[in-house]
């Protein structure tokens, strides 16, 4: 019997390794920096972590919903809200998509150069995030070879049925 991958890994399972992800994804380089000084001279980029993108990135418009619908996502998943939890996840996945219109997008003193590991760890956590939701929303997939272990139905005595002549 062939068993798919949506069986191998149970929503725990999934819920343990966004979380992974996430807080690899604070401890990794995530972005890089660069701009202008005060005085207009062109100065050296810096790598900075997942962790300081956090406490910053709030300042940021898009990028930083992403970590609110993840929050209220899990929540919500946690008291039995699929539906809510679901739609939650997807704002997080679209949010953290939408880093990359900040790239090279606000010439000034700080600008957003590049992405390291990191943002991609935290894009994965929601994604994962995402499917897992989605996974808990569909119905179970049975196979060919799964159909040999359904219950089957009993069959109908015609002797204790009613017929109306």
């Amino acid at each position: 019997m062939r068993t798919s991958l949506r069986t191998k890994l149970s929503q725990l399972q999934l819920w343990w390794i966004a979380a992974l992800l996430y807080v690899l994804a604070l401890m990794l380089p995530a972005v890089e920096i660069g701009g202008a000084d005060l005085f207009g001279r062109g100065t050296a980029t810096q790598t900075m972590p997942g962790a300081w993108c956090l406490g910053v990135g709030m300042l940021a418009p898009t990028p930083a919903w992403a970590n609110i619908a993840l929050a209220i996502g899990a929540v919500l998943a946690a008291y039995q809200k699929r539906g809510a939890a679901t739609i939650f996840a997807f704002i997080a996945v679209l949010a953290a998509a939408t880093t990359f219109l900040f790239i090279d997008a606000r010439p000034g003193l700080v600008a957003l150069r590049g992405l390291h590991v990191g943002y991609w760890f935290w894009l994965a956590s929601c994604v994962i995030m995402l499917w897992a939701r989605i996974r808990e929303l569909s119905p179970p997939l049975v196979g060919p070879d799964d159909a040999a272990n359904l219950p089957s139905e009993a069959p109908i005595d015609s002797s204790t049925t009613d017929v109306a002549s």
